[in-house]
């Protein structure tokens, strides 16, 4: 038996399936905090409950062989797991926000100069020097390695990650397996990318870590023409999404989209099947999921070499680009993939994230 602790999100749905798929009536989704309503969980099955109950319904019920699932490592999850026996196996499926302090030492690290002076500027004085001293003393991410005593397992969104917290943690003990939440399935949204589109899409959330702010000084630079710019912020910080419509706005008029309302997903599809080419501005991993989704649509997707896909998406074949080389040469922008490049991407998606592996690699957990 497995019992998942999960959260209210969109993510648990999906492993809701893929679980089931290959251990159906062998999971228990448990979620250990008391919520009047759920916004994103639509199809688990689950029991909410707290922290105490959670851990007497484990207590209760654990046989041998049996495992604990995290899927992102929380607070409440720690709290939880830490009151559990250490022999039970535990697995943590990382998110990537859950483990990037093991990874980064300084949050600076996730922003370019404009972006982290935004982020400087919401924060007095006082929390300035606050900030300063919690990264020095570096309490999460030590609490973070204490705990990771008690796991057994775990996965990352790519195996870089993982590599990643190795080198800069060499006593972290949880043993790396491979597992996605996305496929095929989930990534392909069955629209092609209009040929005729020339529009361009840049970020995936309303975060600061999308860096919004230097990819639109590079594109004034650029001569776009009469090219939009789509820009999702339906989620995320609000006052950081009316800092870039209004610099959005500011620097293109109309030609900014700034997409601040949650809207269909077949409707989302089909405005950005309008764009032939893709910034993701993130110096961390982040939006793989939007990526591969892109990729499969034809776009052109330009990354921050720093950033860890871009060695992932390089290291597999995909035919991608980095900002450095847009700087060198703005055509770029303009010149859609050719025939080949774009079947050459959607067949490493398919290799990496086709629905039988996505079902082996689950099937597989149950051998860690």
């Amino acid at each position: 038996m497995f019992y998942h602790l999960i959260h209210d999100d969109k993510f648990i749905d999906i492993g809701y399936q893929r679980f089931e798929e290959a251990f159906p009536n062998e999971n228990i989704y448990i979620l250990p905090e008391k919520l009047e309503k759920l916004v994103y969980v639509k199809l688990t099955p689950l029991i909410i409950s707290t922290e105490d109950e959670t851990i007497n319904y484990i207590l209760q019920n654990y046989k041998t062989n049996d495992s604990v699932v995290i899927h992102y490592l929380s607070k409440t999850k720690i709290n939880v797991i830490r009151k559990l026996p250490k022999n039970i196996t535990v697995i943590w499926i990382g998110w990537g926000k859950d483990y990037y302090d093991l990874i980064y030492s300084k949050k600076s690290q996730y922003y370019l100069p404009d972006t982290f002076q935004w982020t400087r500027n919401q924060r007095d004085i006082l929390h300035q020097v606050y900030d300063y001293f919690m990264e020095l003393l570096n309490f999460k991410r030590l609490k973070i390695l204490k705990f990771s005593k008690h796991i057994n397992f775990i996965t990352t969104v790519i195996d870089i990650d993982y590599k990643l917290i190795i080198k800069r943690n060499p006593s972290f003990k949880p043993v790396y397996f491979s597992w996605n939440y996305g496929n095929i399935s989930y990534f392909n949204p069955n629209y092609t990318l209009n040929n005729s589109g020339n529009n361009i899409l840049i970020g995936n959330s309303a975060d600061p870590t999308n860096n919004h702010i230097e990819v639109l000084k590079l594109l004034k630079k650029i001569n776009i023409k009469d090219s939009k710019i789509i820009c999702p912020l339906n989620y995320g910080m609000p006052n950081y999404a009316l800092t870039i419509v209004k610099q959005g706005k500011m620097l293109f008029g109309d030609n900014f989209i700034p997409l601040q309302e949650f809207m269909p997903l077949e409707k989302y599809y089909k405005l950005i099947s309008t764009c032939s080419v893709v910034f993701m501005n993130h110096l961390r991993q982040q939006a793989t999921g939007n990526i591969a989704t892109l990729l499969l649509m034809g776009c052109r997707i330009i990354l921050q070499e720093k950033n860890p896909i871009c060695c992932f998406l390089r290291e597999n074949g995909f035919n991608i680009n980095t900002f450095g080389e847009v700087e060198k040469d703005n055509s770029l922008i303009f010149k859609p993939l050719t025939n080949k490049e774009k079947e050459q991407n959607i067949q490493v998606c398919k290799m990496l994230w086709n629905d039988e592996t996505a079902l082996e690699r689950t099937l597989n957990i149950k051998h860690l």
